[in-house]
């Protein structure tokens, strides 16, 4: 027969058990599931046709915000991915330039700016002059040293491109760009893009910077376009973790885990002086 006081030692270590698991779900999945419910559920790919026509009038603002709220690419994946598509926006516009130094590493000239912004570009271009400094020129391992020390700046515009997004149908963009997405990524049908304009292929660039596919589209489009003079490397920035995702961690799990520990052997001693 179970003793009473080992069943409510057993009981509360499992709840806790129980809890664990329910944090690290709602840590992992819920929290985007939750969200996308707003927009009409997560796109999956396997659910989505091939996108081949041109990109619709798409810009580069809610494209980030229909992939964060309505898609699986992971999130810090399409933060990265929205800074480089506007460089490399800017770049085939001529508004800056980059150059592939190897090993990851990029030599970005600003030049002088004088170009048509909206807000959010205005506030990108900002934060970079201010990681570059008086000379105009970074490199992206600057800019990951200047995104430690200003990691909240950073999260803020990302915060500010999602709210300012907020009250739009997300749902189709982010069908739109995983049909996109899949197209790019099926490398059997390489000979039907070899009839796609450069111009077209440009913007294929954009949207697979965001969405953490550009190594993969480059490759083709060097394949493609062997000789093509204003070819780059596109641009693989590491600006490491976020704060927010840390202190989820620490939230979610780290606490319920260290309360978990000291109250079992807690209830362990106590329920071993009861009984002996």
């Amino acid at each position: 027969m179970i003793d009473s006081s080992d069943f409510i030692l057993v009981v509360i270590n499992m709840s806790y058990f129980f809890y664990l698991i329910v944090c690290l779900y709602f840590l992992f999945f819920g929290i985007k599931k939750i969200q996308a419910l707003k927009y009409g559920g997560i796109v999956k790919d396997k659910n989505v046709d091939y996108s081949r026509e041109k990109p619709k009038s798409i810009n580069l603002e809610l494209a980030f915000a229909s992939l964060y709220y309505c898609s699986n690419i992971k999130r810090n994946t399409l933060k990265k991915g929205i800074i480089g598509a506007y460089l490399l926006k800017w770049a085939n516009e001529n508004k800056i330039s980059i150059t592939d130094k190897g090993n990851k590493v990029y030599h970005i000239d600003l030049k002088d700016g004088d170009f048509f912004k909206t807000d959010i570009e205005q506030e990108l271009y900002d934060m970079l002059k201010d990681a570059a400094g008086s000379d105009n020129f970074i490199n992206t391992s600057e800019f990951r040293d200047w995104y430690k020390a200003h990691s909240d700046v950073l999260d803020n515009w990302h915060g500010k491109i999602l709210s300012k997004e907020a009250n739009v149908s997300l749902k189709p963009i982010a069908e739109y760009l995983i049909g996109l997405k899949k197209y790019l990524l099926d490398y059997s049908l390489i000979d039907e893009r070899r009839h796609i304009e450069v111009k077209l292929w440009e913007e294929y660039l954009i949207y697979a910077q965001i969405m953490g596919i550009s190594k993969e589209v480059n490759k083709q489009f060097k394949e493609i376009y062997p000789d093509y003079s204003k070819r780059e490397q596109l641009l693989e920035l590491d600006l490491g973790g976020t704060v927010f995702n840390l202190m989820i961690i620490y939230l979610f799990f780290l606490i319920p885990l260290g309360l978990a520990i000291p109250t079992s052997i807690i209830i362990s001693i106590i329920y071993y002086i009861l009984n002996t």
